[in-house]
Order: structure tokens, then C-alpha cells, then sequence
């Protein structure tokens, strides 16, 4: 199995529909600085509610209720996509629209987006499906056939300005279940390889029968 590497490009926050911040990332490191509230917390937050993270309902202040949309042009492998997600702040999970190309050939063509939902459709995939396909994860199953999600992910990977320096996770209203926890753990730290994903989502279907 081959993983690819995810890059942010590009970042955009939108409100009565005009872009109102518009930050470009490079290669290597990027380092956000500033004075206290200018911002930083902020932009990492959207960041992470662009790429699939939720926030929880209290999470939702200013300056952050001041968007209505965040798009993000991210290049994972090869591939060059745009995302976009409308801004609730009422414990709502948006879909995530996915356009394949640059940010800007995306704002031109409103009508090739795909809408990916936080849930697996009949006919779809969610995002975070889409996300961990492109990203050469495939998918991983807990032994409750809870499939993992970008949130789970995504909150191991970013702590917030204001949690406590000794936790790991990000703040979560309630404590995974033991075998989302183990799920979680052996993709990360590479025990799964997520190789035996096909067998064990054949074993989910066959009971179900």
C-alpha cells in the first residue's frame, strides 16, 4: 500500500459570498505568528474543520462565526483538490464538496463539485472515505464496523491553543469506545496496515445476512 502526503496550498474563508482571507502555504514548514488574538487559533480551526475536524457547539465564537464557507486546495500524491465547506455552528456536520483541480478553476465551475456527507450513501462515499482512499489509507473498521473518520485523525495531529499541554487529544464531549480507541491506535501507529480492510468488511456484509 502507498501513502501519500498531504500539502495545503491554498486557504480561503468566505462571507456574503466574497473571499474576506486568502493565505497561501509553500513547501517545508509554515509557521503562523502573531500578538495574542490576532487570529492563529482561528485559522488553525478552520483548517481542521475544512479537511473533515468538527467543532464542537461551544467552539463556535467570533472571529470564527464571522464566515459563512472555507475552501482549501490541498495536493495529495499528484492530484491537486479544492474543498469546500459551509460554516454551521449549530453541532451539524456539513457535506464536504470536492473539486478536482486548483482553487480557482473551482470558483469557475460551480457544477462540477461532488458532495461527500459525513455518512456513506447507497450510491457514495463520505468524505472521510474519499479522504482516506486518496490518501492511499483505504479504510479501517473498528470491531464494532465503525468505520474510522477524519475527526478521529485529524484531532491527534492538531492541539489547541487553549488545551491543556499534558492531553493529546483534543477536547472531546465524550471518550471513545474501546474499540474505536484500538482502531485508531493500530492505524497510527502502524499495526494495521489496513491490508485485511476488503476481508473484514466481506466478513461485516456476510452477517448482515
Amino acid at each position: 500500500m502507498t501513502y501519500q502526503r498531504l500539502k495545503i496550498n491554498r486557504f480561503v474563508a468566505i462571507r456574503n459570498n466574497r473571499i474576506m482571507y486568502d493565505q497561501l502555504f509553500h513547501d517545508g514548514i509554515n509557521v503562523i505568528r502573531g500578538e495574542h488574538s490576532v487570529g492563529k487559533s482561528t485559522l488553525l480551526d478552520l483548517i481542521f474543520y475544512s479537511l473533515g475536524g468538527e467543532l464542537k457547539e461551544k467552539e463556535w465564537k467570533s472571529p470564527l462565526t464571522q464566515y459563512e464557507k472555507v475552501i482549501i486546495e490541498v495536493t495529495i500524491g499528484t492530484r491537486t483538490l479544492t474543498l469546500s465547506r459551509q460554516i454551521e455552528t449549530n453541532n451539524k456536520k456539513p457535506y464536504i464538496n470536492v473539486f478536482e483541480g486548483n482553487l480557482d478553476d473551482a470558483l469557475l465551475n460551480h457544477n462540477k463539485w461532488l458532495p461527500l456527507g459525513p455518512s456513506r450513501s447507497e450510491n457514495k462515499m463520505s468524505f472521510s472515505e474519499f479522504l482516506f482512499e486518496a490518501l492511499g489509507w483505504g479504510q479501517s473498521i473498528t470491531s464494532e464496523h465503525n468505520n474510522l473518520t477524519m475527526h478521529q485523525i485529524l484531532r491527534l495531529l492538531y492541539l489547541s491553543q487553549t488545551s491543556n499541554s499534558t492531553n493529546i487529544l483534543r477536547s472531546e464531549p465524550h471518550l471513545d469506545k474501546e474499540s474505536t480507541r484500538q482502531a485508531i491506535g493500530d492505524f497510527l501507529l502502524g499495526l494495521d496496515d489496513l491490508s485485511l480492510y476488503e476481508i473484514r468488511q466481506n466478513i461485516w456484509k456476510l452477517r448482515q445476512v
